[in-house]
């Protein structure tokens, strides 16, 4: 799949779970923001863990499963121009600049992302904060001799069959949990 396919997919699977909802965007884009990003903040953890652990599945996992939330964030952002991941990704891979304490800085645009989104900043901030995370998330994977791509396409081929209930804040819940 394509990276624009597999965000689509990830897009039309979260509508379905009811975590987004494309006819009612103005009314829950905060709610999804908010809900996600908390969500966020676990899969960053996973990806510390994994690091921490030297657990290149336990990464794989974690960056993909990052990318999935990052998209509906991304889907959630207020303002006149869509986000969408596909730009964000094509950004981080056109920076030739190469970060170190790729972790820190994940962590530190964590909160600067979770910062802008409870302060209800402005969509283009949190749209910075996003397409940073994106970066530092891919600068990562290659540091370790991952594609991102391949990460976020593993993520959703294990989430698409997945079953559970979205409670009324916009949380899904897999079966089992």
């Amino acid at each position: 799949m394509s990276f624009e396919e597999i965000e689509q997919a990830v897009l039309q699977w979260a509508h379905d779970r009811k975590i987004i909802d494309f006819d009612n965007h103005r009314q829950m884009y905060l709610q999804v923001l908010r809900t996600q990003c908390l969500k966020l903040t676990e899969e960053i953890g996973e990806l510390h863990n994994a690091l921490y652990h030297e657990d290149k599945d336990l990464l794989v996992d974690a960056l993909g499963d990052s990318l999935v939330v990052m998209t509906s964030i991304a889907w959630a952002i207020p303002g006149p121009d869509e986000v969408k991941m596909i730009n964000l990704y094509k950004y981080a891979v056109g920076v030739v600049q190469e970060y170190t304490n790729l972790s820190n800085l994940i962590g530190f645009t964590l909160g600067e992302l979770a910062s802008a989104i409870i302060k209800n900043k402005s969509g283009y901030e949190i749209k910075l904060r996003l397409e940073r995370l994106t970066l530092y998330l891919y600068q990562l994977a290659q540091a370790h001799d991952l594609y991102l791509k391949d990460c976020y396409e593993v993520a959703y081929n294990v989430i698409k069959n997945r079953k559970g209930k979205t409670t009324s804040d916009g949380n899904f819940i897999k079966e089992g949990d």
